[in-house]
Parts: structure tokens; C-alpha cells; sequence
């Protein structure tokens, strides 16, 4: 495994033009995953901490990327059918410029239930992305001392460890990328 340093490095700047293509506004708190549609991935867990934060952070919103994940999944629809979730949920489907998504969050969130060594983890903390994580696979080992790493399907320890890092100060969170 390996990252692509130049690749990622060459999208540095480009997420603050998602965010405003998006309507999100620089105030706002954007956490998000980028990986396909799959059980073992538990969109579920992170949908639920999502409610957790928002209820606590109305201002967060929520980026979801990759194959599957878009306004035509009825599955992902209705886990996010909620009146605090949907205003603030953004599904954007399989893309090319997953570094300029990347870029646009102010935490990255594996909430996986099964990894092997999530490449996408190593990708946010490349592009100095706070991350917080599920204890799957390698994400333990990769993250370090640095991050959070929670229990895996359990959506309040998620939840809460999204909170700790949100309420930090922005030089604090940079302990988290």
C-alpha cells in the first residue's frame, strides 16, 4: 500500500470550492467518509453518531462519497430520513476528485465495522485531515498517537469522539490529523 503524496498535495485549496458549490459555508463543521456502498463499512454507525453531533452541533454537516452512495441508494435515504439529519446530509456518489473532497472536511471518519489497512485513513491524515476512526483492520496501528479511535458499531462512542474533537480549539485538532 501507498499514497499518492503529489496527487493529494495538488488538491490543497480545491475543497473550498466544493463546499461553496455545495452551500456550505465556511462557519459550518463538514465531517465525512469517502468508500463505497457495503455492509462492512456500517453507514449505519456513522448515520446514527451523525444525529448524535448534530443534535449537539446543529451547524455540522455530513459528506458521504463514493460508489452507491448517492440520492438513488433508498437504503442510505432512509437511514438519514430524519427531520435534524436530511437538511444536513450530503450524498455525492462515486467521484474523480475524491483530494478536493478530501480537502473540504474539517474531520474524516472511518466507521467501518471490517478493514484491512484503510488506504483512505492514511489519504486524510496525508492531507492533514483530523480523523477519527473505527478499531478495524490496521486503522489503530496507521493513526498512531495521533486521531481517535473508537470501538467499531458503536455509534456512541462514535458520536462522542466526534464531539471531543469538534469542541477542541483549531490548533487542538491538529493533534487529531
Amino acid at each position: 500500500n501507498g499514497f499518492e503524496i503529489d496527487s493529494l498535495n495538488a488538491s490543497y485549496g480545491k475543497g473550498a470550492q466544493l463546499r461553496k458549490d455545495l452551500g456550505i459555508n465556511e462557519d459550518d463543521v463538514l465531517i465525512g467518509n469517502i468508500g463505497r456502498f457495503n455492509s462492512a463499512k456500517d453507514h449505519a454507525n456513522f448515520i446514527k453518531a451523525a444525529k448524535l453531533v448534530a443534535g449537539a452541533l446543529p451547524q455540522t454537516k455530513f459528506l458521504m462519497v463514493g460508489r452507491g452512495i448517492d440520492e438513488k441508494n433508498l437504503e442510505i435515504k432512509l437511514m438519514i430520513d430524519d427531520p435534524i439529519l436530511r437538511r444536513n446530509f450530503y450524498l455525492l456518489g462515486e467521484r474523480p476528485d475524491v483530494p478536493t473532497c478530501m480537502d473540504a472536511l474539517d474531520l474524516f471518519v472511518l466507521y467501518s465495522r471490517s478493514e484491512g489497512f484503510p488506504n483512505v485513513l492514511g489519504e486524510a491524515m496525508a492531507m492533514q485531515v483530523p480523523c477519527v476512526t473505527t478499531d478495524v483492520g490496521d486503522a489503530r496501528l496507521l493513526v498512531g498517537n495521533q486521531g481517535v479511535v473508537v470501538p467499531a458499531e458503536d455509534h456512541e462512542s462514535l458520536g462522542n469522539a466526534i464531539l471531543e474533537v469538534l469542541n477542541s480549539s483549531k490548533e487542538e485538532r491538529r493533534q487529531y490529523a
